[in-house]
């Protein structure tokens, strides 16, 4: 409570009152006649008294709340020391059991982010290592084309373009942990990002027969290519999860700019729908058993870092979609 210092206070206030009754008391019994010319005087020393004592723990606590203040946002040894002389000796091991703790936790944080840095530096060189013979296979069968059975030659590409997309989710995993992401934002048009990302899974709407709608129009946004072009990936590769044979793409250009990914499979159960952007969710009516469920977490990841609003704007069989809208005009 706002003046729950007072109780500190109360034993002084007690005392005061006490012994200045006690001194009325005797001089009331050795001479009871000068008992009114002081009294007054006895109250006055008993008022000041105690507004002594007021103003003091006052101040003293106002010390104590700069001082916490102080030690709480910056836990080093001049604001340890300045707090243990507001508090007093006696807390000195209390304080400093507080501050050795805090200690002891920053350094664990600071090597659990070392160790993340460590951890994504590896995770990248991994992924590129991996991707030069997967890069050097693709080049190979371009140029052996003509030599391979042409459903060989498809099987192939589908099974390298399936191994990328993994790695690409794998690497942008790993990068969504770290403290700090650089972003080399400029203006894109999300035709030319959409259709990238469309050429990457080729082989995989080949592989699985998966029709194309094509309704976008040139649409200038300000972001990240890479990580744009990965998060419509992601939204691609769920809709293939779940899509019967068709995937429409379509934008609408307004007050804000949103890029519409439709695809017709089965409607999202609506006590899963708050769901669908959490690390791990994979859905009743996915096409692989062995999802990962780190496509739409990542979606909300990266969106959420680069000011893009990620919604699903239609929910029901034969009609799922996704919509990125990006505000403001350009």
């Amino acid at each position: 409570m706002k003046y729950s210092f007072l109780k500190n206070i109360i034993p002084s206030i007690v005392i005061i009152i006490l012994t200045n009754f006690l001194f009325v008391f005797l001089i009331y019994v050795v001479n009871g006649k000068i008992i009114k010319n002081i009294l007054a005087i006895i109250i006055i020393f008993s008022i000041i008294s105690i507004g002594i004592i007021l103003l003091k723990e006052i101040n003293r606590q106002r010390n104590i709340k700069k001082s916490l203040s102080k030690f709480y946002k910056k836990m080093d040894y001049e604001s340890m020391d300045k707090l243990i002389d507001v508090l007093g000796i006696d807390y000195k091991s209390t304080v400093y059991n507080i501050f050795n703790l805090n200690k002891s936790l920053n350094e664990k944080i600071e090597k659990q982010r070392i160790d993340l840095l460590s951890y994504k530096d590896i995770i990248e060189k991994w992924v590129h290592e991996v991707k030069v013979p997967i890069s050097s296979l693709d080049l190979v069968l371009e140029n052996n084309q003509n030599d391979i059975k042409s459903s060989t030659y498809e099987k192939l590409l589908y099974t390298s373009q399936l191994i990328k997309v993994d790695l690409d989710l794998i690497l942008y995993f790993a990068r969504s942990n770290s403290i700090k992401t650089d972003y080399d934002l400029k203006e894109l048009n999300i035709k030319e990002v959409v259709y990238k990302a469309i050429s990457d899974y080729y082989p995989i709407l080949l592989e699985k027969e998966i029709k194309i709608i094509d309704e976008i129009k040139d649409m200038y946004v300000l972001s990240d290519f890479y990580t744009l072009k990965f998060i419509i990936s992601q939204i691609i590769s769920n809709a293939i999860k779940y899509t019967i044979d068709t995937i429409n793409f379509k934008t609408i250009i307004g007050d804000n700019k949103i890029l519409i990914i439709t695809n017709n499979g089965k409607h999202i159960d609506s006590q899963d729908l708050p769901f669908i952007f959490e690390k791990g969710y994979t859905g009743k009516s996915s096409k692989n058993s062995l999802s990962t469920g780190l496509d739409l977490y990542l979606v909300k990841k990266y969106t959420d870092d680069l000011g893009i609003d990620v919604n699903v704007l239609s929910n029901k069989d034969g009609e799922f979609s996704m919509g990125l809208c990006f505000y403001g005009k350009m």
